[in-house]
């Protein structure tokens, strides 16, 4: 049966020089035999191509893991229980094994960390002094690092979900679970308690490199985004300088058109000329000197007349509703007079026919 099975692969830098070649380290262990944690065997695995591996150095890193004779912080853990050998117990030795394995995590990605740290610091003194070449040196090892902490970003997080699953290994197994007693409980719980504390520190650590990486990689996306900024700018200020000095050399083309000349012009002519070169070359200093103002002007006379449109339009057109609107009630009213008019004469008509009816009437009667 396997129970705690563990595996994962770390790049680490190979050489400082090249910070592009990585190479990968592999550590894991198995537990094979009983399930009930009565009788059982642990195989532990590590690859790292960084060292020599013989069988001393295969003892000294085994004791290191088991009893912390080594470099390892653990030793503390085993100052009052070297007599016990806890690390024979499954429950102690698995956490022994995780406990190996975040270290050398950490130890691998740490110094990537610090590399690529020392390489920022080291690439803003040369940004200073920035030009194309420098620029295209520092742009591939730009691109180098940030490929470089995106493998290591993606092996943490393929890392980290595997720490998950060793996390939840108790709650998985539900009612399987290995043989512990509660007298294992009381002899082993308060080394198990600090290997608990040690894992979960470590696995935060880790989670912080995580974090570092991750704010390394934009840093120097930024950072090259900025250096491709600042050299644009420089190069756009040496097309300005260069439009510069190319106005002095106008007076220079003046003169070799004088001197090219078959015969010496008249003196009267030739101080007009002079005259005239002058006025051209003062004119065009003046207008390279307000050059910033007369662009800010016409900016501002640009966004007035954008304010000032829109009004003006309004206006005219409140104007012509108002001329349209005058047209119609003129006519009406001359359409009312001719009526009135029509009326007034059909009046007098009237009055003029009344007398001459009532003089019949009254003829008629006599």
């Amino acid at each position: 049966m396997l129970d705690g099975s563990k595996s994962d692969g770390q790049p680490t830098k190979k050489n400082e020089d090249v910070c592009e070649e990585l190479v990968k380290v592999a550590v894991g262990f198995l537990f094979n035999g009983d399930f009930f944690d009565r009788y059982w065997t642990c195989h532990f695995l590590e690859s790292n191509p960084e060292k020599d591996w013989d069988e001393s150095t295969v003892q000294f890193e085994v004791r290191d893991i088991l009893e912390g004779q080594g470099e390892t912080q653990m030793r503390g853990l085993y100052v009052m229980d070297e007599k016990k050998s806890p690390w024979r117990q499954r429950r102690v030795l698995e956490l022994l094994l995780f406990q190996r394995m975040m270290d050398r995590m950490r130890e691998c990605t740490i110094p990537i960390i610090d590399d690529a740290k020392q390489f920022i610091r080291g690439a803003d003194v040369k940004w200073k002094y920035l030009d194309f070449n420098t620029f295209r040196q520092v742009s591939g090892r730009c691109q180098a690092y940030q490929q470089m902490l995106q493998t290591v970003d993606q092996d943490l997080t393929e890392n980290f979900a595997k720490i998950e699953q060793w996390l939840n290994r108790e709650r998985e197994r539900q009612t399987e679970r290995p043989r512990w007693t509660f007298n294992d409980e009381m002899k082993y719980r308060g080394i198990i308690s600090k290997l608990l504390v040690r894992n979960d520190h470590s696995i935060q650590d880790l989670r912080r490199s995580h974090a570092s990486i991750s704010t390394l990689s934009e840093d120097l996306a930024i950072k090259l985004e900025t250096m491709r900024n600042n050299l644009d700018q420089r190069r756009a200020d040496d097309i300005k300088r260069f439009t510069y000095v190319t106005v002095v050399f106008l007076p220079l083309a003046f003169a070799t058109g004088i001197f090219s000349m078959s015969e010496a012009p008249a003196g009267q002519t030739l101080w007009r000329m002079v005259v005239t070169a002058v006025t051209a070359l003062a004119a065009t200093f003046i207008l390279l000197l307000l050059s910033e103002r007369l662009e800010a002007g016409v900016k501002h006379a640009k966004t007035k007349c954008r304010e000032w449109i829109p009004t003006i339009t309004f206006v005219w057109s409140i104007k012509k509703k108002r001329e349209e609107g005058h047209g119609p009630e003129k006519v009406d009213n001359n359409e009312r007079e001719e009526p009135e008019r029509h009326s007034e004469q059909a009046s007098e008509g009237c009055e003029s026919r009344s007398p001459s009816n009532g003089d019949r009437r009254g003829s008629n009667m006599v």
